[in-house]
């Protein structure tokens, strides 16, 4: 009686503990599963940005002979309509706000108060990497010129979860060159709700996703913060993991039963 008392002890220590322990390390490689796959969805979200802002054509429209047409179509409705930003912006050298178009219109630049703060630290980054670079020369070999320079943020905008990033404009073969130390810098934002969060629930099997400023966790729920380069977040993705076993105990649960009648 004892040892048969002794196994019952063992046997439901072993289905308490070990389903548990399986949830919970399942749970963990979806986290980080979520964390590094939101790190390069960032670097995609940044490289959408490169071809129309290293380029020649945005040099010379944007920084030797500034084209607001130019500026509307390759900048504001090509970021907003093609790429799927929120909204798109011309910083001049002064880091003042040129042009910018939010969802469908232009707007004035006065709109760039709500990002100005947010997307200080970004600016502060390309324009430091910008002076660290130095001057600009055409290759005599025809080689392009220049790497990307960019800098992004996640930042809460007007209480929504953004990815902020800031990009250089710099010439790809150096036909049109800067006419000062500083080039203008595009800026671009995407928040992380609606397409975004579909997408990116998609392509990780994520069930009932949300994202939101960063509050306590909620529990039963996975959540990775999402921030870049180390930064403290912001904001924090939370879902409904897999729970392998659990579901394995419900499958094994009713013939272990038979077992003991």
């Amino acid at each position: 009686v004892g040892i048969s008392l002794l196994f019952l002890v063992l046997v439901a220590a072993f289905l308490v503990y070990w389903p548990s322990s399986m949830d919970k390390a399942s749970r963990l490689r979806e986290e980080s599963l979520v964390t590094n796959g939101f790190t390069a969805r960032v670097a995609e979200l940044e490289a959408q940005v490169v071809p129309n802002a290293d380029w020649d054509d945005a040099v010379q429209n944007l920084a030797v002979a500034w084209s607001i047409d130019w500026a509307r179509d390759n900048i504001g409705v090509y970021f907003i309509q093609t790429a799927h930003f929120d909204s798109a912006w011309v910083l001049d050298p002064s880091n003042r706000p040129v042009y910018g178009r939010v969802g469908g219109k232009d707007v004035e630049p006065g709109g760039f108060a709500g990002l100005d703060a947010a997307t200080r630290g970004v600016v502060e980054k390309v324009r430091h990497a910008e002076a660290a670079r130095g001057p600009l020369r055409p290759s005599d070999a025809g080689d392009v010129i220049s790497k990307p320079i960019q800098a992004s943020t996640v930042a809460l905008v007007d209480g929504a979860p953004s990815v902020l990033t800031a990009t250089l404009v710099q010439p790809d073969f150096g036909k049109a060159l800067p006419p000062g130390d500083r080039a203008p810098i595009v800026l671009t934002e995407r928040k992380l709700g609606g397409e975004f969060l579909d997408a990116f629930s998609n392509r990780y099997l994520l069930t009932g996703a949300t994202v939101a400023a960063v509050s306590a966790p909620k529990p039963g729920m996975a959540q990775a913060g999402l921030s870049v380069g180390g930064e403290p977040a912001v904001a924090v993705m939370r879902w409904t993991p897999h729970t392998p076993g659990r579901e394995l105990l419900k499958r094994i649960l009713p013939p272990l039963a038979g077992l003991f009648r």
